[in-house]
């Protein structure tokens, strides 16, 4: 385990025993037109976006709280980001479609994935690009591509 993860871990142990601050629920957000997003989410909007869009629930404040304070004790704050997206796609809680699925039918897999996190569907062209990465790269796991989509650029604005 390297020593970064070693050190937020130990952050979130040691944070999740401290004091409550009040939490907002970001609500659910749609993009103002097809494909056009122009406001970028703040972290805590997307922690809870990213909770909400693995989970399928909103995040409870204890687990806003302990990312929120887990963000805030670092300096470097897209690592933390990083961090959490792969500490929320690695949670046992989490139901991934298996490789069977995905390779058993990637259009819909792909297109569900588009609308999941860019809440749009895949043009021809990405869609083209995903059935070809999936069909020659056997061991790319819902895990590896839903990471993927959660660190895009586009993923950043609603």
């Amino acid at each position: 385990m390297s020593i970064v993860r070693t050190i937020i871990l130990l952050a979130l142990v040691v944070l999740a025993s401290c004091s409550n601050e009040v939490i907002y629920d970001v609500g659910t957000l749609q993009p103002s037109s097809e494909g056009n997003k122009t406001e970028l989410k703040d972290d805590l909007q997307f922690m809870s976006i990213a909770y909400r869009d693995l989970f399928g629930e909103e995040v409870p404040p204890g687990v806003l709280q302990t990312m929120r304070k887990a963000y805030i004790s670092f300096g470097d704050k897209e690592l933390v980001i990083d961090e959490i997206v792969q500490s929320l796609l690695s949670s046992p809680d989490i139901d991934l479609p298996s490789n069977v699925s995905i390779a058993a039918d990637p259009t819909s897999f792909i297109s569900a994935t588009y609308r999941k996190f860019l809440l749009r569907d895949p043009s021809d062209f990405e869609l083209a690009y995903w059935q070809s990465q999936i069909a020659e790269n056997t061991d790319l796991t819902a895990k590896d591509i839903y990471y993927v989509f959660m660190t895009c650029q586009e993923y950043k604005y609603y």
